[in-house]
């Protein structure tokens, strides 16, 4: 267990290495609509990454709206899990779940 909570944490780190808008850009709270549930938009030479985090133990939903307001599209990749996301449905958070989004 603990090689793997290794690994995944090496992984995370070489993906904040990997992204110019996780280091030394602007950083800009946004509203998420949903109290359980920080997250924040960083911007780097065009580029924008939302991160949101569930900080509870029980699953959280963030109305597409909210994060469409930021005028990010619909189209995402989360960078942790590698997966497409499309906000064109409201987007669920496992419990403690987080994810960094890049635009397509």
């Amino acid at each position: 267990m603990s090689g793997r909570i290794f690994q995944d944490l090496r992984r995370l780190i070489e993906l904040r290495k990997q992204q110019p808008a996780l280091a030394n850009s602007e950083m800009d709270v946004m509203s998420t609509g949903n109290d359980h549930v920080f997250g924040y938009v960083r911007h780097h030479l065009g580029q924008r990454l939302v991160a949101l985090a569930n900080f509870t133990e029980r699953e959280q939903v963030i109305l597409a709206n909210e994060v469409r307001l930021y005028g990010l599209g619909y189209t995402f990749t989360d960078l942790v899990s590698d997966q497409a996301i499309n906000l064109a449905q409201d987007l669920r958070l496992e419990p403690y779940q987080f994810v960094w989004l890049v635009a397509n």
